[in-house]
């Protein structure tokens, strides 16, 4: 029974959307039908409502209150599917060098508007087929394009065949500037989850405009300001510190650096001027020079960019302690081997000089005198009489 009162509350709340199919910052759903596609349009509205209710859901421990994001939804309280007549077949796309590029060419350009996100089910496919960085066509379950450096959004491209609420809202998560974090079993961790979201990943929707009932324009976007060299500390001379100086009218909300994944956040307090703190290992940035920057402000504006980390050179310095299988934990396999202070063991053999020489300083025994048997002390006694 509570169940079903939730979902009527939800609907209702889907259902205050409607009016803002034209709006800025909503989240808007298409399927892209392939000529020889199934029509999946009503299991899309279930996976769309089940990826709405997950994060409001994860930002009621944030802000107390359900707060999903803004859907567009059609007179019936549920998400308009918007169908899009590809021109080709399944295999067409599924075998494209990259099917979002050639399903995005197809898309008309009133649904490549930069502040809004667009979920785009592919109908049909299983999976997409991507160029990335490590080869040449991956196979893939979602991909997200995200619009930089234009305030928010992005498209988000699921194969249709093969959707869950897992790669649905991972790739939507994109679009609103959440990163890869370290969590397995979350929703933002490399391969995706269900537990939820990081904690500073609520905190940054608390602020999006995508979260927000009554989104105002942008009317300004985080500056970086200066940053300060790096500095190289630890133990092993690993550990990467940084300053970034930053400046929003609005107030800084929070900053995040990443590489591959989330490399460390610093959480501010709104203030329009704010100094944010970056430490992290240089060997998650595997070999790269270069890294992603985020900022939101208090007004869900954001400002993404690539910024060169000039890394000193000692960070790329192999330790002097190498651990070899020959050596003990911290021994030095290049170091010549001292003379050992405790004395050695039975089992343990000197050198041949050093056993000759503690032969020599060994003390001598006395010499015990001979023994002699009874029946020879007559025959000595009569040969010291015969000397008389």
């Amino acid at each position: 029974m509570k169940v079903k009162r939730f979902l009527i509350i939800v609907l209702l709340v889907l259902s205050l959307c409607a009016s803002i199919s034209e709006a800025n910052f909503v989240v808007r759903t298409i399927l892209f039908q392939p000529t020889d596609a199934p029509d999946t349009t009503e299991a899309i509205k279930d996976i769309m409502l089940e990826t709405y209710i997950f994060y409001g859901n994860a930002l009621v421990e944030q802000t107390g209150v359900f707060k999903p994001f803004r859907l567009e939804a059609d007179g019936n309280g549920q998400a308009a599917v918007h169908v899009i007549r590809g021109r080709h077949n399944i295999a067409h796309y599924q075998n494209a060098r990259s099917t979002s590029q050639s399903v995005l060419a197809e898309i008309p350009n009133h649904f490549k508007h930069a502040n809004n996100s667009h979920v785009i089910f592919i109908g049909g496919l299983t999976h997409l087929q991507e160029p990335t960085n490590f080869a040449a066509n991956v196979k893939v379950l979602g991909l997200a394009n995200v619009f930089v450096n234009q305030h928010s959004g992005g498209m988000a491209f699921i194969p249709g065949g093969a959707f869950s609420l897992v790669n649905v809202g991972h790739e939507l998560g994109h679009t609103f500037g959440l990163q890869h974090n370290h969590t397995p079993n979350t929703l933002m961790h490399g391969n995706g989850g269900r537990d939820g979201l990081e904690n500073y990943e609520a905190r940054w929707l608390t602020k999006s405009k995508y979260f927000s009932g009554n989104p105002q324009p942008v009317n300004s976007i985080p500056s970086v300001d200066k940053i300060h060299p790096i500095s190289v500390t630890g133990e092993d001379m690993r550990t990467l510190k940084f300053d970034v100086d930053l400046s929003s009218p609005n107030g800084i909300w929070q900053a995040e650096i990443r590489s591959e994944s989330m490399l460390d956040i610093h959480r501010l307090g709104g203030k329009a001027q704010e100094t944010a703190h970056f430490d992290f290992d240089v060997r998650k940035l595997r070999g790269k020079k270069s890294a992603w920057f985020s900022v939101i402000d208090n007004a869900g504006n954001i400002h993404m960019r690539s910024i060169h980390l000039d890394i000193p050179p000692a960070a790329f310095m192999q330790p002097e302690r190498v651990a070899t299988t020959h050596n003990k934990p911290g021994e030095n396999p290049t170091k010549k081997p001292t003379k050992p202070t405790a004395k050695p063991t039975k089992e343990a053999k000197p050198e041949p000089k050093e056993a000759e020489k503690a032969e020599e300083n060994k003390p001598k025994e006395p010499v015990k005198p001979r023994q002699v048997k009874p029946r020879f002390k007559v025959l000595i006694s009569w040969a010291k009489l015969k000397r008389l």
